[in-house]
C-alpha cells in the first residue's frame, strides 16, 4: 500500500476554534503529565511506562477531571505514542552515553544510567493533535447552486463542519489519519488539516530498457545527475537572511508596545513561512522530475548529521540548511515508492575523488569544483563526475567501468 498526505488550510468559526484550542492545550497538559509519570515510574521500577499503561492513565484522568472530556478520547493515544517515542530516544541516548563512559573508564558498569528526559512543553511548543481513525473525522463533499463542488471537514466533537480552502486536490484513497495544526502568525492564527490516505499499491516498473540515473547531493548544487543536469537553489538565502535580520531587529524594538509587536511578529513569521515554502517547492520540483523521468534511481547513503559536524564555517552550515538534503532524499524515496521506481543506495565514499572514465584517484579539496583527470584528460563538474560514479557503483558494484567498456553518462 502507498500512503499520501493532503495538507489543506481550514477556517473554523469562533466556537470551533475554541474546541480545537482546548483540545490542543489539554493534550499538552497530558503530555507533560505523562513525562512526570515516566520519571516517577523509572525511579521506582527502572523502566519506562508502555503505551498501554499510559493510555490507562489518560482514561483515569478523563474520569476524574471533566475538562479532559472536551476532546475526543482517541487523541490521547497519539499523545502516549509521542511521549513513548521521546522517552525511548532519551533512554537510548543515555545508554549509549554510559557505554562510552564505561569504555573510557570514567564510569563503572554498576553506576545508574545518566538518564535525561524530554522537556516539558509550553503553549508555544505544542500546536497539534491527531485523529487516529477515519470514523471520528470525515470529509463532506457537496455541490452548491452554481454546480461547483465544495469540501468541508467534520471533526470529532467539533460542532458542524469546517470550511476548507483546498477544494481541488482529490483524495482518491481511504482516509486514515487527520492531523490538526495551529500556527500563531502574530496578528491571527492559522489552522491546517493534514489528511493521510491509503491508495492502491503501485505496480513496479519493468521496462525492457530501464532508464537509470545517479544522484549526487551537495551544497553548491542541491543535486547533480549522471546525465549532466545540475539543480541549483531556487532562491538566494543571503537576501532572505538580511530581511529576516531586519525584521528581527524591528521586533525587538517594538517589544514595549503590544500592538506594534503583534504586527512585527506577523511580518517576521510570514517572511519565515515564505522562506520555508520556497525551499519545499524547489525540493518537490526536483524530486518529481527525477522520479517521473527514470526507472532506477541510485543515491548516496548520506548521514546529514555527520556532514553538519564537518562544516568548515557559518556559510557552509547555511548551505546545508538551504539545501535540505535529508528532506530531498526522503521525498525522492517516498515518490519513487508510490510510482514503482526502484531506489538503490550506495556508499558515497571516494566517489568525488575517483575519475569516472579511467578510475584514477584524483584528490581534490572542497574549493575545487571542476574534475580534471591528469591521466585520461576527462574534465567535468565535480558533482557530475561523482554522480556517474554513484550510478556505476549502484548498478555494477564498482565505482568505474572496466577498461574495455564505455562509461555510462
Amino acid at each position: 500500500m502507498c500512503y499520501k498526505v493532503v495538507k489543506m488550510r481550514i477556517e473554523p468559526n469562533s466556537s470551533q476554534r475554541r474546541i480545537i484550542d482546548h483540545t490542543i492545550d489539554y493534550n499538552r497538559y497530558i503530555f507533560n503529565f505523562l513525562i512526570t509519570a515516566n520519571k516517577l515510574f523509572f525511579k521506582k521500577h527502572n523502566r519506562l511506562l508502555s503505551e498501554f499503561e499510559m493510555n490507562n492513565l489518560c482514561t483515569i484522568l478523563r474520569r476524574r477531571w471533566s475538562c479532559f472530556r472536551v476532546m475526543y478520547s482517541m487523541t490521547h493515544n497519539d499523545v502516549s505514542r509521542r511521549v513513548h517515542q521521546a522517552c525511548r530516544k532519551c533512554m537510548d541516548n543515555a545508554v549509549s552515553k554510559k557505554r562510552r563512559a564505561v569504555a573510557k573508564g570514567t564510569m563503572a558498569e554498576s553506576d545508574p544510567i545518566p538518564m535525561t528526559w524530554p522537556r516539558y512543553r509550553n503553549h508555544n511548543r505544542y500546536d497539534s493533535y491527531v485523529h487516529l481513525s477515519n470514523w471520528d473525522f470525515g470529509i463532506v463533499e457537496s455541490t452548491n447552486e452554481n454546480g461547483k463542488k465544495t469540501r468541508r471537514l467534520k471533526l470529532g466533537k467539533v460542532k458542524d463542519t469546517i470550511r476548507c480552502y483546498n477544494q481541488g486536490t482529490p483524495i482518491p484513497g481511504i482516509p486514515k489519519t487527520c492531523i490538526i495544526t495551529r500556527k500563531d502568525m502574530g496578528t491571527h492564527t492559522e489552522y491546517y488539516a493534514c489528511i493521510s490516505y491509503e491508495t492502491a499499491e503501485s505496480e513496479q516498473r519493468h521496462p525492457e530498457n530501464p532508464k537509470a540515473v545517479g544522484i549526487d547531493l551537495g551544497i553548491r548544487h542541491i543535486a547533480a545527475t549522471s546525465e549532466g543536469k545540475l539543480y541549483d537553489h531556487q532562491n538566494d538565502m543571503r537576501e532572505d537572511l538580511r530581511k529576516l535580520k531586519k525584521l528581527s531587529n524591528k521586533l525587538s524594538k517594538d517589544s514595549h508596545d503590544s500592538r506594534k509587536r503583534r504586527k512585527s511578529l506577523s511580518r517576521l513569521k510570514h517572511h519565515y513561512k515564505r522562506m520555508v515554502n520556497k525551499r519545499k517547492e524547489n525540493i518537490e520540483h526536483i524530486s518529481k522530475e527525477i522520479v517521473n523521468d527514470h526507472d532506477i534511481v541510485v543515491m548516496e547513503r548520506l548521514k546529514v548529521k555527520k556532514l553538519w559536524e564537518k562544516s568548515l564555517g557559518r556559510s557552509m552550515t547555511r548551505g546545508f540548511v538551504n539545501s535540505s538534503l535529508g528532506m530531498l532524499r526522503r521525498r525522492i524515496s517516498d515518490k519513487a515508492e508510490c510510482a514503482g521506481v526502484k531506489v538503490i543506495e550506495v556508499d558515497p565514499r571516494g566517489t568525488s575523488q575517483t575519475c569516472s572514465q579511467c578510475g584514477e584517484h584524483v584528490g581534490k579539496t572542497l574549493n575545487i569544483r571542476i574534475h580534471r583527470c591528469p591521466v585520461c584528460g576527462y574534465t567535468a563538474d565535480r558533482d557530475v563526475n561523482a554522480a556517474i560514479n554513484i550510478l556505476l557503483k549502484g548498478l555494477t558494484g564498482n565505482p568505474v567501468p572496466a577498461r574495455d567498456e564505455s562509461p555510462a553518462a
